[in-house]
C-alpha cells in the first residue's frame, strides 16, 4: 500500500489523499508510525484527510471497549485536525475531558471538522456520537 501511495502521489494529478474510517487497527502505535515512516517525502506533502471510524475508538468495533483500546484519543492526537472542539471554552485545539479510564470516548467536538482544498470542501465527524450531541 505504502509503495502505490508513493507513486500516486508523486504525480501531479493527485492533489489530496483520505483514509476515511478504520485509519488502523493499532492499539500501540507501532503500526501507524511504520506506515508514515515509510511514506515518500512527495506523499508526505499532500494533504491528507481523515475521519475516524468504530475501530478508531474500539478495536472490537463497538462500546464498551475494553481498557486497552484508544477510544479515539489517539486519533484525536495524532491527525490534529481543526475541529469545533478549537472553537469552544476549553483548551483549544482539543477537549480531552471525557475519562478515558472509565471507557468514555473524547466528546464529539472533537471530531467535527469541516476543510476546503480549491473548489472541495470536505465534511468529517463521528457516527460514534448521537446526532443531539
Amino acid at each position: 500500500l505504502v509503495d502505490l501511495l508513493n507513486m500516486l502521489l508523486a504525480s501531479d494529478e493527485f492533489h489530496f489523499w483520505a483514509i476515511l474510517g478504520d485509519n488502523f487497527y493499532d492499539v500501540l502505535g507501532d503500526v501507524s508510525s511504520e506506515f508514515f515512516g515509510r511514506l515518500s517525502l512527495a506523499a508526505r506533502s499532500k494533504p491528507l484527510m481523515t475521519v475516524v471510524g468504530n475501530h478508531d475508538l474500539w478495536l472490537s468495533g463497538v462500546p464498551p471497549g475494553v481498557p486497552s483500546d484508544q477510544l479515539g484519543y489517539g486519533f484525536v492526537q495524532f491527525y490534529g485536525q481543526d475541529t469545533a472542539a478549537a472553537a469552544g471554552p476549553e483548551a483549544p485545539p482539543y477537549d480531552l475531558r471525557s475519562n478515558p479510564d472509565a471507557l468514555e470516548i473524547p466528546r464529539v467536538e472533537n471530531f467535527i471538522f469541516g476543510t476546503q482544498l480549491g473548489d472541495l470542501a470536505f465534511f468529517g465527524y463521528s457516527a460514534a456520537h448521537s446526532w443531539h450531541e
